[in-house]
């Protein structure tokens, strides 16, 4: 599905849909003229939004994340990646030449989808495919750092970490599903002194299946690190952020954290962050989702950008 959208013309729409139980995927329409019914105030700081769900045909607009046409000047679409298996798991080779493995079972197609999905549609590398990006965790202001130590909170393939390899000083990856563990081991294993896995819940409290962010990193890394956070936990992120005060106030900390999992997880998670001391932004558009209902003013913020140094 995602070759045939990524090669129409110049929108893209079904980037990646919403939820089965979206309740305005079966009426499209009245989505569409809730937002186009707001008053001219309210639409005013999404107007580029607004404007494409206005040209996009009405049955398309359920199933909408990211409202924006493809930029002119984007990257190509087409691109060709090697696909392969090892030791029974598939593989897809990223720009680098490194191997990203998925889990077993997986085919090629879903994977190709996945892949290009973040690559191009969520501008997760920060290459981007659309006018605005607001899943990219990265800009040409907000950016990983030469010798930075990344902590990837909700890593799953971990593309980004691959993607980042070579800036890095050490990268510690969090992902809790056992479906991912033999696959990221795998892509690892050529940077195993450089690069740990954590294959436990991010909480406040460590115990078998939880860890607390200063339990995960101690004995992996040095007293005066600059730590760069991505965290994308599926509407998580608040809670992790409050449950680990102490190395968000204690470290030297870029964060890079989803925030449109949860209505007000824009607003709760920006005031948190501030109170601890930090400037933050969020990255630039917005999204459509339906993540625990959808309601005024319908779009959120994608990612919000913190630092305190």
């Amino acid at each position: 599905m995602l070759d045939a959208v990524l090669n129409l013309p110049r929108t893209i729409y079904n980037l990646v849909s919403l939820s089965g139980t979206n309740p305005y995927e079966s009426n499209a329409a009245l989505l569409r003229n809730l937002i186009l019914s707001m008053q001219q105030t309210d639409q005013g700081p999404y107007a580029t939004e607004c404007r494409f769900i206005r040209n996009l045909p009405v049955a398309d607009v359920g199933s909408i994340m990211f409202p924006y046409s493809v930029k002119s000047d984007s990257v190509s679409r087409s691109a060709e990646f090697e696909c392969g298996h090892d030791g029974g798991l598939p593989y897809i080779v990223h720009m680098s030449g490194r191997r990203v493995y998925y889990p077993r079972g997986t085919n090629a197609s879903s994977m190709l989808e996945n892949f290009k999905g973040l690559l191009y549609t969520e501008g997760i590398t920060g290459v981007g495919l659309l006018e605005k990006s607001p899943h990219c965790y990265q800009d040409s202001e907000f950016f990983l750092s030469d010798g930075d130590c990344l902590l990837d909170i909700g890593c799953a393939e971990a593309l980004f970490a691959v993607d980042n390899l070579d800036k890095v000083g050490k990268a510690i990856l969090f992902e809790c599903e056992r479906a991912w563990a033999k696959p990221l081991t795998a892509t690892f294993q050529p940077y195993r002194d450089s690069v740990f896995i954590v294959d436990k819940m991010v909480s406040d409290h460590t115990s078998r299946k939880t860890t607390r962010i200063s339990d995960a990193i101690a004995g992996k890394v040095g007293e005066k690190e600059r730590y760069f956070v991505k965290m994308d936990i599926e509407g998580g992120e608040r809670d992790v952020i409050a449950g680990n005060e102490d190395f968000f106030r204690e470290n030297k900390v870029k964060l890079s954290c989803c925030v449109y999992h949860r209505q007000d997880d824009a607003s709760v998670i920006r005031d948190m962050l501030e109170r601890f001391g930090y400037q933050t932004r969020f990255s630039d558009g917005y999204m459509l989702v339906d993540m625990n209902g959808i309601h005024f003013p319908y779009f959120r913020h994608g990612v919000i950008y913190a630092w305190n140094h």
